[in-house]
C-alpha cells in the first residue's frame, strides 16, 4: 500500500512500546515523508497531538512538541487501522 504525504492514519499498538507511544501522543498521525528502502515502504509520521516533554540539557524545561517517527509498511510496533 502506498500512502501519500498529507494523508492521516489511525494507528493501534502491536507491542508494549507501540501502546505506550500512542497513549502519550494519540492514535491519529499525519504522513509527512516517504522513502522506499529494503523492498518496503517507510513513512515518516507526525503526531496530531502536541505533548509536553522534557529532556536534553534543559531537563527542567518543558516543551510542547509533536512526536515524529518512521513507520514501516510492516512494523513491529504499530498497525494502520484506518486511512483518513
Amino acid at each position: 500500500m502506498k500512502l501519500k504525504e498529507g494523508q492521516k492514519v489511525k494507528l493501534v499498538g502491536k507491542s508494549s512500546y507501540g501502546h505506550s507511544v500512542l497513549d502519550q501522543h494519540g492514535d491519529l498521525w499525519t504522513i509527512t515523508g516517504y522513502q522506499f528502502c529494503a523492498n518496503m515502504h517507510h513513512y515518516f509520521i507526525e503526531s496530531q497531538n502536541k505533548t509536553v516533554v522534557s529532556g536534553g540539557i534543559w531537563r527542567d524545561t518543558l516543551f510542547d512538541v509533536k512526536d515524529g517517527r518512521w513507520l514501516r509498511e510492516i512494523d513491529d510496533d504499530f498497525q494502520i487501522v484506518e486511512i483518513i
